[in-house]
C-alpha cells in the first residue's frame, strides 16, 4: 500500500510545473514564423484578429465565455498536424484539437492556444470483405450513417450515440454508448485501429499489435491526451433489421417509475430505452425500442404498453408503435441532446439494475423542485448500457472504460440550463446546487462512483476525478504511465485529462475553476496580431 502510495505521489507530480508561453513570451511565435507555417500547410491557418478569424458556433456550452484561441488551423492531412505539433512543441504553445464541438464541458479549446479545428479531415472509406470503416475526426453520424448504409447497401452498421450531431470520435474515445450497446459492445470495443499523432510530431499507426498499451489508453481515456487522433478504424456489424418503437409521455410519478424500471432491469440485450424528465413541462418522455422481429418485439414492449395515464401531446404519440426500417432511419429522428449555445452545467453517473427505480425517483424530484431563477433541468436516463458490452472486457486489458459503465444497465447525465448571463453569484449558486445533487443523488448509485467523460461535470468536490472517470487509482496510474511514455511534457493537456496537473489551476492561460476568456489572462493579454 505504501508503494502504491508512494508511485501514485511520483506520477502526479511528474509533470508539473509546464507553462505554455503566452503572447509577448520570448517563446511565442513571431509573425514570420506564423506566415510560414501558412505557407506550408494543406489546410488553413487564421491568426486571432485576422479577417477570417470566427469561433462562431463552435462551442456547445456558453457557460464557457467561449475562449479566443492565438489561432485556428483546419488540418487537411495528417501531415499538417506533425507540422502543427512541431510547430506548437518549438514555441511552447498550447495545443487544443475539436473535432465536432459537442463536449458538454467544452474541454476541447481554450483561450491563447493554436486550435486544430478538424473540420475539413472527413475522408471515409469502407470495406465491405473485412467489415472495417476507417473515418476522419471532422465527419459527424450523421454523415457515417449515411455512408456506411449506402456502402454497404444497409447489409452493415456502425453503432452511435442517439445525437446525430455526435461525432464517432470523441464518442469513442470516451467509451461511447447507444441503442446498440447491449448488442454489439461500445464504442471503444468497436475501434480496431487508429492513426495518431503524438505531441513530438511523429506519426504513428497503432492497434492491437503495434504500440498495444497506447490503443488500449485511447479507447476509453478521453480526450487527446495521448496525441491527435487523425482516423480512426470501426468494425462494422451486421445490420439488427428493422427497429420497433415504443413512446409515450407521462406526467412525473412513482408508479410510472416503478413500472419503467422493472422493465428496463429485465430488457433483454436487442432492447434499450430513454427516460428522460423535463421541468419544463413536468413530465417525463419515455422512449424504447426493440431490434428484431415483429412479433417478438411486441411481446418485449407489452409492459410498457400497460403504463397508464400517458398524455396525448403532439409530437408525442400515446402507447404508439411505430416501425422503422433500419438504424440510421431511426436514429436520425432523434433530437439534439441538450441546446448548442446555452449556458449549461451538467453532472453524470450510472445505474445498477436493482438501484434503477430509487435514483430515478430522486432524480424526478430534483428536476421538478423550483429554482430562484429561470432554469430548465433534465436527466436523460440512458437505458443503453450493459448487456453484451458486460462481459467484453471483463479486466480492463483492451480498453481504459471503467467496468462501472458495463455493468450498468443506464448511465444517467443531468442538466441545468439557461438562457440568459446571470451575476457570478447566481451562476455560482446553480452550479453549487448541481454539485450537491451529484454528491448526494448521483455519485451514491453510480458503481465507483463513475461519471461518464463524454459527458462530464465541471467539479469534484471531494477531488476524486481520477478514481471516478476510470473506474479506480489503478486504472488511472496505468493510462497515465502511458501518458509519461508517449507526451512527458504534459503538452497536450485539459481539465481533468489523464495527466492533468493541479499546478494548472493557478495558470490563467489554461482554464480557471468555472470558466475562461481571454479576460482571465495576465493584464488581459489575448493574442491579437492586428
Amino acid at each position: 500500500m505504501l508503494l502504491k502510495v508512494v508511485l501514485l505521489a511520483v506520477l502526479l507530480t511528474a509533470v508539473e510545473g509546464y507553462r505554455y508561453a503566452l503572447p509577448m513570451h520570448p517563446h511565442w511565435p513571431r509573425r514570420r514564423a506564423w506566415n510560414r507555417m501558412k505557407r506550408i500547410l494543406s489546410g488553413g491557418l487564421v491568426l486571432r484578429g485576422e479577417e477570417g478569424y470566427s469561433v462562431e458556433g463552435m462551442y456547445y456550452n456558453t457557460r464557457t465565455n467561449n475562449p479566443q484561441p492565438a489561432a485556428i488551423a483546419t488540418p487537411v492531412t495528417v501531415w499538417d498536424v506533425s507540422r502543427l505539433m512541431r510547430f506548437a512543441r518549438r514555441h511552447r504553445l498550447r495545443v487544443a484539437v475539436l473535432s465536432t464541438g459537442h463536449h458538454v464541458d467544452m474541454r476541447a479549446t481554450a483561450d491563447n492556444t493554436l486550435l486544430l479545428h478538424m473540420v475539413n479531415m472527413t475522408d471515409m472509406s469502407v470495406d465491405v470483405s473485412t467489415r472495417r470503416l476507417t473515418v476522419g475526426p471532422g465527419n459527424n453520424f450523421a454523415a457515417v450513417h449515411s455512408f456506411v448504409k449506402s456502402e454497404t447497401n444497409g447489409t452493415l452498421v456502425q453503432p452511435s450515440g442517439a445525437d446525430f450531431t455526435v461525432g464517432p470520435f470523441g464518442w469513442a474515445l470516451g467509451g461511447g454508448h447507444g441503442m446498440l450497446t447491449r448488442m454489439y459492445g461500445l464504442g471503444a470495443d468497436g475501434v480496431r485501429g487508429a492513426t495518431l499523432v503524438l505531441a513530438s510530431g511523429r506519426v504513428l499507426k497503432i492497434n492491437k499489435y503495434h504500440h498495444s498499451e497506447l490503443f488500449r489508453a485511447v479507447k476509453g481515456g478521453g480526450g487527446g491526451a495521448f496525441g491527435v487522433v487523425t482516423d480512426l478504424t470501426f468494425e462494422l456489424y451486421p445490420s439488427p433489421g428493422a427497429v420497433h418503437a415504443w413512446w409515450g409521455v407521462y406526467v412525473i410519478s412513482d408508479a410510472v417509475t416503478e413500472r419503467y424500471a422493472a422493465w428496463l432491469a429485465t430488457a433483454p440485450n436487442n432492447a434499450a430505452a430513454y427516460w428522460v424528465p423535463t421541468s419544463s413541462s413536468g413530465t417525463v418522455s419515455i422512449v424504447a425500442n426493440c431490434f428484431g422481429d415483429s412479433d417478438s418485439c411486441k411481446n418485449v414492449l407489452a409492459p410498457l404498453r400497460d403504463i397508464t395515464g400517458c398524455i396525448a401531446v403532439s409530437p408525442a404519440f400515446c402507447n404508439a408503435e411505430l416501425a422503422f426500417p433500419d438504424y440510421p432511419t431511426y436514429v436520425s429522428l432523434f433530437p439534439q441532446i441538450g441546446t448548442r449555445g446555452q449556458r449549461q452545467y451538467w453532472m453524470a453517473g450510472a445505474t445498477l439494475a436493482e438501484d434503477l427505480g430509487a435514483q430515478l425517483k430522486l432524480a424526478n424530484k430534483w428536476v421538478v423542485a423550483p429554482e430562484e431563477v429561470a432554469v430548465i433541468k433534465a436527466c436523460y436516463g440512458n437505458g443503453v448500457t450493459g448487456g453484451a458490452s458486460r462481459d467484453m472486457d471483463p479486466y480492463g486489458e483492451t480498453t481504459a472504460v471503467a467496468q462501472a459503465m458495463r455493468d450498468s444497465v443506464q448511465a444517467i447525465t443531468c442538466v441545468i440550463q439557461w438562457t440568459e448571463a446571470y451575476a457570478p453569484e447566481v451562476e455560482e449558486a446553480l452550479i453549487a446546487s448541481g454539485d450537491e445533487f451529484s454528491e448526494t443523488v448521483l455519485k451514491p448509485f453510480s458503481p465507483q462512483g463513475w461519471v461518464y467523460w463524454n459527458e462530464a461535470q465541471h467539479n469534484f468536490p471531494a477531488g476524486d476525478w481520477r478514481e471516478r472517470y476510470w473506474g479506480g487509482i489503478d486504472n488511472y496510474l496505468r493510462l497515465r504511465s502511458v501518458k509519461l511514455r508517449y507526451d512527458p511534457w504534459n503538452f497536450l493537456t485539459c481539465h481533468h485529462c489523464v495527466g492533468w496537473a493541479f499546478s494548472e489551476k493557478v495558470d490563467p492561460a489554461i482554464c480557471p475553476e468555472t470558466s475562461c476568456s481571454c479576460s482571465n489572462t495576465p493584464r488581459g493579454q489575448c493574442a491579437t496580431y492586428a
